[in-house]
């Protein structure tokens, strides 16, 4: 879509009050209870994107919750800019009320709809609990991230992308590149950088029909059930091939999972019908079912030996009450139930990157929130215990900084993210888990075959 499509669906929501609300109740539906009330900011900046057909160039694919993250995204392509230069309609504006140009001190989010001297004038989410219009000045923005919007329609422009090359434009849009260098005073080398906007010059006749490129064949046999966005390995290039082969173009076959290996598998899923987790551009077991390909057998190294009484290292993906973790955390997440003696609801499982909420612990395996709706204190403490016995790392999350709720990781698993294995190290050390690493509250009883992972 384009960038003017993003501005009116988030000058739709002007008006919005309270919570939960439209953008709340969307975003908990995706990524659970806890956000129908939470601080929605973000949220709202995630909603335009993914109801303008612009969430793969505002938000790179994932939801944002986290405005700190959401800023770090932008800075990791090289679309992030410090304070206020060259701010302009349609870029996304971070704000510190302390006044500092620090992404780890961003306190709020909004869109840029004009710029009038000093004034920058936005929109946003969650400002006294509604969305307004606001004047904002460069004192209080700690910068902004420029998205890659395509081209608006007729519009004569066309924001550069990471990736982006003077041809590369000029093949997509049908005109020629030496055109567009010549109408932007580009000269040798032709240097341009994310969050350019070039001038376009008229479309060129469409070219003869050409000889359709050879079919791309697929490979038998492909290990994919780990791969992760930034990966560089040749399992990469199976994995772009098949894409290729079903019409899904991953870009160059390089071996390196970046933004257009993940657009193109992020639209081959969809094409499967799934959505939310299911459709995030991360290749599980049923993303290379659907690919025609099959997990390669006895080439990936064998897990570690499981001490005694521990749940073997067994990291298929698989379901559970509707969420996805893997295999070894379902047995774990069995026991604690059979123990407990009454089912549990999870409202967030594993694999689920792009949860800003979660500052990355659900981004890899053995990490899930469970709920403690309906539970008297004393039942949710014993909860804890029962996870706790049966080998995950449990802590009951309080207000104000959480609604109730469980967070359990999953111990020894080796699939954790970073931030869920800077948890187990606070566990090590009998601290909460939290960013001010507090003691942890609850007793401990965890099984002896922990003792192998403090």
């Amino acid at each position: 879509m384009s960038r003017e499509a993003m501005i009116k669906k988030v000058e739709s929501l002007l008006g919005t009050v309270g919570r939960p609300n439209i953008v709340t109740n969307w975003y908990a539906d995706r990524q659970g209870e806890y956000y129908r009330r939470a601080p929605w900011c973000d949220m709202t900046i995630t909603w335009a994107a993914y109801t303008s057909g612009n969430y793969e160039a505002v938000c790179f694919g994932g939801d944002d919750a986290y405005t700190v993250s959401h800023a770090q995204e932008f800075k990791a392509r090289g679309q992030w800019h410090t304070d206020t230069a060259g701010i302009q309609r349609g870029d996304i504006v971070f704000f510190d009320w302390d006044g500092s140009n620090s992404i780890a001190a961003i306190d709020h989010v909004g869109i840029v709809t004009d710029v009038n001297g000093r004034d920058v004038l936005t929109i946003e989410g969650n400002t006294d609990d509604r969305v307004a219009r606001r004047v904002r000045h460069s004192d209080t923005i700690a910068g902004y991230g420029r998205p890659a919007y395509p081209a608006e329609p007729g519009s004569g422009t066309y924001t550069v992308k990471a990736g982006d090359t003077l041809s590369k434009i000029g093949s997509t849009l049908g005109v020629r590149w030496e055109d567009i260098a010549s109408l932007n005073g580009l000269r040798a080398p032709y240097v341009i950088n994310p969050g350019d906007v070039l001038r376009l010059p008229g479309r060129a006749p469409a070219p003869p029909p050409t000889t359709p490129a050879p079919e791309v064949p697929m490979p038998a046999e492909v290990r994919l059930s780990n791969l992760e966005f930034g990966d560089r390995n040749d399992d990469v290039k199976d994995f772009q091939r098949a894409l290729k082969a079903k019409g899904y173009d991953p870009g160059p076959i390089d071996g390196i999972f970046g933004n257009q290996t993940k657009a193109a598998c992020t639209r081959f899923q969809k094409a499967q019908g799934w959505s939310g987790s299911g459709a995030n551009g991360i290749p599980g077991p049923q993303t290379v079912e659907r690919l025609g390909l099959r997990l390669a057998s006895g080439t990936t190294t064998p897990p570690p030996p499981a001490a005694p009484g521990e749940p073997a290292h067994d990291y298929r993906r698989v379901t559970y009450g509707g969420k996805t973790v893997n295999q070894r955390t379902k047995v774990m997440l069995e026991a604690a139930v059979a123990d407990f003696g009454r089912s549990i609801t999870l409202t967030q499982g594993s694999y689920n990157r792009g949860v800003s909420a979660s500052a990355g612990t659900h981004d890899g395996g053995g990490v899930v929130d469970i709920s403690v709706s309906g539970l008297s204190a004393a039942q949710r403490n014993e909860l804890v215990q029962c996870l706790r016995r049966a080998g995950l790392a449990a802590w009951l999350r309080v207000p104000p900084a959480f609604s109730y709720h469980i967070h359990a990781v999953a111990i020894g698993d080796k699939e954790l993210s970073p931030a869920a294995r800077s948890q187990i190290a606070q566990w090590a050390v009998d601290r909460d888990g939290l960013a001010a690493r507090g003691p942890d509250p609850a007793p401990d009883p965890y099984p002896a075959w922990t003792a192998k992972y403090r």
